[in-house]
């Protein structure tokens, strides 16, 4: 996106917490994230940037350039030990605070499969469910 004034985005970072017994038997957690646009539709989003928190690093790929930019990947765990990556999802903030949806589909080892849907302000800082830690951020871009 190109623009030639600042704009406000919405970002959404979503992690596993800490191995514990609950998580022990999930196999699989799959995240969708939607926000609205400006006319109140959502758009729902299942790939996200892959963050490394403990190197604070995007995972990257090259663009047909050549280009070195950050890379778009299922938001999905695989694997329930590696809490050192976190999806990131960005947003388009509108004038109005929002409500995000997040949409969690967990598969677990006994082969149940739960799908919940939470709604959560953009202006709550935090949220948490079962197994996944929520940190909802602005972000100012095109500035100095």
């Amino acid at each position: 996106m190109e623009t030639n004034s600042p704009f406000k985005k919405i970002q959404v970072i979503i992690s596993l917490k800490e191995m514990n017994n609950d998580i022990r038997s999930v196999n699989i957690i799959a995240v969708e994230v939607g926000f609205p646009n400006s006319s109140g539709a959502y758009i729902w989003k299942s790939s996200s940037r892959l963050w490394n928190t403990k190197n604070q690093t995007f995972l990257k790929t090259k663009n047909r350039n050549g280009n070195e930019i950050d890379a778009l990947v299922p938001s999905t765990w695989n694997d329930m030990t590696d809490s050192t990556n976190a999806f990131v999802f960005d947003f388009v903030k509108n004038e109005k605070p929002s409500i995000l949806k997040i949409r969690t589909q967990i598969l677990t080892t006994i082969n149940t499969n739960e799908v919940k849907e939470y709604e959560v302000l953009e202006t709550a800082k935090t949220f948490s469910t079962s197994f996944l830690n929520v940190t909802i951020a602005e972000k100012v871009i095109g500035i100095d």
